[in-house]
């Protein structure tokens, strides 16, 4: 709560979608997200807006128990959050994994395609979702510098990435050209033919300097989240 920006997907895990999404309720309601997670820890179960969240056995058994992740080795909380999540919520990708088993935050079982990773942000923190983009087709945006440049003046804006071309890798590595990771960008700052990318990449912030043509490279999604205004009467 004190570190919002320090939430971790662990290494070598699936759970960076729900890592991200997180990034929402520890900046906008933090008191919310602390009472759904002391509930989840002390009664097995919690509610989040109006998704009732219910883990399975395995995950329960599961949660804290988690090596080899990094330093999620050290964050149960954080553990037993994504194992909750990933186990609630299911898009096509999971359709073949569907029960959680050893080593399955690995796998597809805790994988976030596009569809359902706006669906989550929806229904369990009660966003208004913007959303352009798809897991295998680049948005169709024009100048898609000037309309990050808009998004973000107006609500959280998360991009949904290529990551094996952010982050460079052996030269003799296969790049397969699909998004496979989310980050929130914080800033964008075009100058000619040069683009300055800030974004929040779990635990840290990070500053790139890519030209236009990379970006719209990378760039499968853009996620656009405005908190709904709740009246009280």
């Amino acid at each position: 709560i004190n570190t919002p920006l320090s939430i971790y997907e662990g290494s070598l895990t699936n759970f960076c979608g729900y890592a991200a999404l997180s990034y929402l309720p520890l900046h906008d309601d933090p008191l919310g997200y602390a009472k759904g997670m002391l509930q989840l820890y002390e009664t097995g179960n919690t509610k989040f807006n109006r998704v009732k969240l219910f883990p399975s056995a395995p995950v329960k058994q599961a949660a804290g128990t988690l090596k080899f992740k990094g330093l999620l080795d050290l964050r149960p909380a954080d553990q037993m959050w994504f194992l909750t999540l990933a186990d609630h919520f299911k898009g096509y990708i999971n359709l073949f994994d569907n029960h959680y088993n050893p080593v399955d935050e690995n796998k597809f079982w805790a994988a976030v395609n596009y569809a359902k990773f706006n669906r989550m942000i929806r229904v369990l923190l009660n966003y208004k979702v913007n959303a352009k983009g798809s897991d295998l087709i680049h948005p169709a945006i024009s100048d898609l510098c000037g309309y990050l440049q808009e998004q973000l003046k107006t609500g959280t804006t998360i991009l949904y990435i290529n990551n094996a071309y952010l982050y460079k890798k052996k030269h003799n590595t296969l790049r397969v050209s699909i998004p496979t990771h989310y980050v929130v960008l914080l800033d964008i700052i075009q100058h000619d033919d040069k683009v300055t990318m800030i974004y929040w990449d779990y635990v840290f912030r990070s500053l790139r300097e890519v030209s236009p043509a990379f970006i719209k490279k990378i760039v499968f999604g853009v996620t656009h989240c405005t908190k709904k205004i709740v009246h009280a009467y």
